[in-house]
C-alpha cells in the first residue's frame, strides 16, 4: 500500500496482531499505511498466559484471571514484576482442564512495566516482550 499509494481503508478503527511478536518498526508501519492503532495480544495455545495492549499504551496488561504470570532471571530465582525487570515469561494456567501448566517455562523474555495514570484495569504491566530467548 504505501509502495503504491494507496490510501487507508475507509472504516478501519483498529488491527489486532497476535501470536507473533509485533516489533515497533512493524508496529510505526502498520500505524503508518492504515492510519489506525494497532493492538498486540501475546499468549499460548497451552492457555498459561494472555495479554493484551493497553489502550493508553504499547504496554501489556497480563490477564490475571487467565493464568498467573511471572518472569525468572537466567538462574532461575523468580524476579519481582517491577518496572524494568527483565526476565523469561512463566506462567501457570487456569483454563486448561485437559493438561494444566504449573510454571510453565515459555522461552520468551518480558520487561515489566508500570501501569499508567488512570488505568481502569488493575493488571500486572508488562512493558515489552522481546522475543524468544533462542532469538
Amino acid at each position: 500500500m504505501r509502495q503504491h499509494q494507496e490510501p487507508p481503508i475507509d472504516g478501519l478503527a483498529v488491527i489486532l496482531c497476535a501470536s507473533e511478536n509485533l516489533y515497533p518498526a512493524q508496529r510505526a508501519l502498520l500505524e503508518s499505511v492504515f492510519s489506525c492503532r494497532v493492538h498486540s495480544f501475546y499468549g499460548h495455545g497451552e492457555a498459561a498466559c494472555l495479554a493484551g495492549n493497553t489502550e493508553a499504551s504499547n504496554q501489556y496488561h497480563v490477564c490475571s484471571e487467565y493464568g498467573y504470570t511471572e518472569l525468572l532471571a537466567e538462574d532461575g530465582e523468580v524476579l519481582p514484576l517491577a518496572p524494568g525487570t527483565r526476565g523469561e515469561i512463566v506462567a501457570t494456567g487456569f483454563n486448561n482442564d485437559a493438561m494444566p501448566f504449573i510454571r510453565y517455562a515459555t522461552g520468551d523474555i518480558g520487561i515489566a512495566g508500570a501501569d499508567e495514570a488512570g488505568s481502569q484495569r488493575h493488571y500486572p504491566v508488562l512493558r515489552a516482550i522481546e522475543g524468544r530467548k533462542q532469538e
